[in-house]
Formats: C-alpha cells, structure tokens, sequence
C-alpha cells in the first residue's frame, strides 16, 4: 500500500521519536468525530451508544495545533459515520485549505453526501466498507447498503483514490472476501484486508480467536432493542462496559462449516495475493 518515500518517511518519523521522545511526531491521526452511525453493524456497536457524542470543531482545531501534528501528518476522519456529524463540512472545509493531506471513511449509506462533500472537498484517500456480498452485507452490517457501495466506487473512482475495506469476522467468511476482491478487480479500486478484534470502544461482543471465522453468519439483522435487551445499561455506562464480562452475551453456537485457525492458511483466496500486503498480514 505505501510507497518507497512512505517506508522513508515512516523510518525517519520511527527514528525521531525513538531518539527525541520529547519531539514526538505522528505519522497518522485518526479523528472519531462522532458515534452518531446509520449501520447496524454486529462487528461494531458504536451505532448502538446512547447519547451521541460530537467532538466540536473547536476542540479540533485545539488537536490539529498540537506539536506532534505536522505537515506530513495524514488525518483520518471517522466515526460512527463522519459525515453525520452535523460540522462534518465544516471539518472537510478546514482540512482542505490547512491540511489537505487527510483522509476520509465512509460507509456509503449516504451515496449522495459522501459523493457532493468528495467532490467539493477531494480527500486523499477514501476507505470504504464493504464485507461481503449484497446478502452478507445486510446481516452483517444491519442495512441493505451493498448497492450504494458500488455507486459510490463507480462515480467517484477516477476523482479521489478509494480502497474497500473488509474486516474478516465472525459474521462473513472467505467466499466474502473473494467476491469483494473480484469487485475491487473489476472496478480496478485497492482492496484493504482488517480482521476482527476485541476493541472496548466499539463495544464488541463475540471474543475475536474464540469465535472462528463464518461462525455467526446468520440471517438475522441487528436491532437496537437487542442490544439494550442483551447489554442492558451497559451501552449508557462506558466505562462498565469496558471492565464488564460478556458472559451474558449468547455466543454463537460452533458452526461445522466455518474456517478454524488449523485451516485458516488454506482458506486464503489466491486473489488476495494481487492486492499488496494484504496475505502477508493474514498469514
């Protein structure tokens, strides 16, 4: 994914603050402006938090001052879905006149902003989701949103650089991936592997490792009363939940069928293998 002058760059930046600790720069810096989501993804339940939080714009621009931001530093914005929260323009606006080395992640549910706030504020890169086919996408990710992720690749694919990201889960298998890189083959857009893991601040269920791969693909799509009816007053109470077991969770049952970590290897699509970097990280 990166080129020479980025391996460069990253070594120098690595050496700098091994060397100058109290000089730190940072490569990367990803901005969560909002949990407000409009998916319902089983992999991620940001969307389920009660009440939504903004980071304002000010506090933004108090971060994008900061020492350890430079020039070179890429900016991604994230969320929940970036582009619902209600200064994301504003955001964009900034970044285009100040920092136009920055990056935007979209899930698409919203073909028409994300396709008028890219073409009037041209990100440098744009990752978007995609886990599956049309019918994976929607047990998944909780909305039949399959069709607005290819229209946004198609119209906006010769204006702003686009990688599709799949997140390897429980909840999608190997047959997934390989139809989302023969769709990123076709429309001729870089494809980004990621694979499930247990993070506390997308409230995640099912333990990454303990739950194989295709184990809880299912037909049933996540509602917002399930969640507040299996984590009670958790979603309210972060910091419980983060210290909290998941025990009462029902985890999914062993599904004969899906790829064990004996097989995992094997499984790989060989498509994988044209979209750098990618089978190295599984393997």
């Amino acid at each position: 994914m990166y080129g020479l002058k980025q391996y460069i760059k990253r070594g120098s930046l690595f050496a700098n603050n091994n060397l100058r600790p109290g000089k730190k720069k940072l490569s990367t810096l990803m901005i969560y402006a909002t949990d407000l989501c409009d998916s319902a993804c089983k992999h991620c339940l940001i969307w389920a938090k009660r009440p939504a939080k903004h980071l304002s714009f000010e506090k933004f621009l108090e971060v994008m001052k900061s020492d350890c931001v430079t020039k070179d530093t890429m900016i991604g914005l994230e969320g929940g879905e970036f582009l619902l929260h209600p200064e994301s323009m504003k955001f964009m606006e900034w970044l285009s006149v100040n920092h136009p080395n920055f990056d935007l992640l979209s899930n698409c549910l919203k073909p028409d902003n994300l396709i008028k706030a890219v073409k009037k504020y041209p990100p440098k890169h744009l990752y978007i989701s995609l886990d599956g086919d049309k019918e994976t996408y929607k047990y998944m990710r909780g909305k039949d949103g399959y069709d607005d992720v290819l229209r946004v690749i198609r119209e906006l694919k010769d204006i702003v650089s686009i990688s599709t990201m799949f997140t390897l889960s429980p909840y999608n298998n190997f047959d997934d991936m390989e139809h989302v890189a023969e769709i990123c083959k076709q429309e001729g857009v870089d494809m980004r592997v990621g694979v499930y893991n247990d993070i506390a601040f997308f409230d995640t269920v099912e333990k990454a490792h303990e739950n194989e791969v295709g184990t809880a693909k299912d037909e049933t799509v996540l509602k917002y009363k399930d969640v507040k009816e299996q984590k009670g007053d958790i979603i309210a109470k972060n910091d419980e939940l983060n210290q909290a077991e998941s025990s009462n969770i029902s985890t999914p049952k062993h599904n004969e069928n899906a790829t064990t970590l004996d097989n995992f290897k094997e499984m790989i699509p060989q498509k994988i293998k044209e979209f750098g970097e990618n089978y190295d990280f599984l393997v």
